[in-house]
């Protein structure tokens, strides 16, 4: 029986990060709507690392640096998560590089022979000769000269094997695809494909988080940049809010918002600033297939809305615990 390839980013193949948030909101998907999806690539990407670690595997990186070595097992020592030396040589297993896994492990097991201890450095101290930590600290080397010639003799000796295997390999993103059966679509192709999965659910129909009356922002779950002053708007053109339930951030702007109504779902897009709460508008809404319907400005909103210095202190306190800067 063969399984539908997870839907993610083009440029998630060849990122890990923009992989992780890709399978962040997939998981949104899945655990609020009962989207259904493949568990076991979910439970792979959702492994610590596991991403990063791939595409160290199959890029350019795979022939490391004794400074990168150095980093390896440095984490390997100091860090409860696993790392590269943990996780890679499984990897080139998946992808049937035997005689390349059975390379990193030895590789790996010369890394743990190596001794280091915590310093703090002094002045002058030349700390090109240690290596930092996530905290602030150093860490210096017992045996460079030893650790450095191990590594080169090991990146000499692994060339031809790596060559051999037809790595580093010269497509990363098709590779990423077939370890984890991924396929790369674009960023809008992407968000209709799950908004419509989400809308299809029947738990979609039923789902209904309330808005406590207390609250300035909600539901925030899933997701909620969406104010009282956004409610307002809405029902300004006729459209009462229920909840949202997919979201694409616009680099520091709030970006677009889908939502629920009484009358079927949204999308919003706010190009403001993500971290203001006094630059709400405008929002651009449409309908989920692209569609412009009307924009949300500030003349659909009440102005009781925007003056806060009438709210009482007891209502102010409950808006604190959003946006205390708003409140001032």
């Amino acid at each position: 029986m063969t399984t539908d390839p997870l839907i993610v980013r083009d440029v998630s193949l060849s990122g890990s990060d923009q992989l992780r948030r890709d399978i962040a909101c997939i998981a949104v998907a899945r655990d609020f709507f009962g989207v259904q999806v493949d568990a076991a690539a979910i439970a792979q990407l959702e492994a610590a690392d596991m991403g990063a670690a791939a595409f160290y595997a199959l890029g350019s990186e795979c022939l490391p640096t004794a400074w990168d070595c150095w980093g390896m097992v440095l984490h390997s020592a100091t860090s409860d998560d696993p790392g590269i030396i943990d996780v890679v040589p499984g990897i080139y297993r998946t992808l049937g590089f035997d005689r390349v896994a059975d390379l990193w492990e030895e590789h790996a097991s010369f890394l743990r022979t190596i001794r280091f201890e915590k310093v703090a450095p002094n002045e002058g101290d030349d700390l090109d000769e240690l290596m930092p930590d996530m905290d602030g600290g150093y860490y210096l080397m017992q045996d460079r000269a030893a650790f450095e010639q191990g590594c080169e003799e090991r990146a000499s000796a692994s060339a031809s094997v790596f060559r051999g295997a037809g790595l580093p390999s010269v497509d990363v993103a098709a590779e990423m695809s077939v370890l984890f059966n991924l396929e790369g679509v674009s960023e809008e192709a992407f968000d209709v494909y799950w908004a419509r999965r989400i809308t299809e659910t029947p738990k979609f129909a039923s789902y209904a988080p309330e808005w406590p009356d207390d609250a300035w922002i909600g539901p925030i779950d899933p997701f909620g940049w969406l104010t009282r002053r956004h409610q307002a708007a809405l029902r300004a053109h006729g459209f009462e809010y229920s909840f949202a339930f997919w979201e694409r951030e616009d680099g520091d702007d709030r970006g677009a918002l889908w939502i629920q109504t009484d009358k079927g779902p949204l999308r919003l897009f706010d190009s403001t600033d993500a971290l203001s709460m006094r630059s709400n508008f405008p929002v651009r809404v449409s309908s989920l297939d692209g569609t412009p319907l009307f924009d949300l400005t500030r003349d659909d909103v009440p102005d009781w809305l925007f003056d806060v210095s009438q709210n009482t202190w007891a209502r102010k306190q409950r808006l604190a615990r959003f946006w205390p800067k708003f409140l001032r």
